[in-house]
């Protein structure tokens, strides 16, 4: 996914379809959960600093591999609505596009993904 990369591809073999891995689309959507944290904690200045402080990885691990306590801060995090849990959410919801075995059902639903995280703001 990385723009030379892409470029390339598009100007030597046009007519080629560019295909991205599940690693290199999972590592975009954490890279943004990741961002939109280091926005919001910027933004809502020191008090939401030190609530969010040692919360990046709850936010980046996958929800199995959380301890008990991370599970626990997480829930709590979750109930005040903030923007880095949509993106948490969104980052949680696209896992189930790979279950998808039908590209008609899975078109749909990426979608309607694509919908919630763009156009569906909250």
């Amino acid at each position: 996914m990385w723009q030379p990369y892409i470029d390339v591809i598009k100007d030597k073999a046009p007519q080629a379809l560019l295909v991205f891995d599940k690693f290199h689309i999972v590592q975009h959507l954490t890279k943004a959960v990741d961002q939109v944290r280091r926005d919001e904690i910027r933004d809502k200045g020191q008090a939401h600093k030190a609530l969010m402080a040692k919360t990046r990885y709850i936010w980046l691990k996958n929800p199995w591999n959380l301890t008990e306590s991370q599970k626990i801060r997480l829930s709590a995090l979750e109930q005040l609505n903030l923007k880095i849990n949509r993106a948490y959410l969104l980052k949680e919801a696209f896992r189930r596009f790979w279950d998808y075995r039908n590209p008609v059902w899975a078109k749909d639903y990426l979608d309607k993904w694509f919908w919630w995280a763009v156009l569906g703001l909250s």
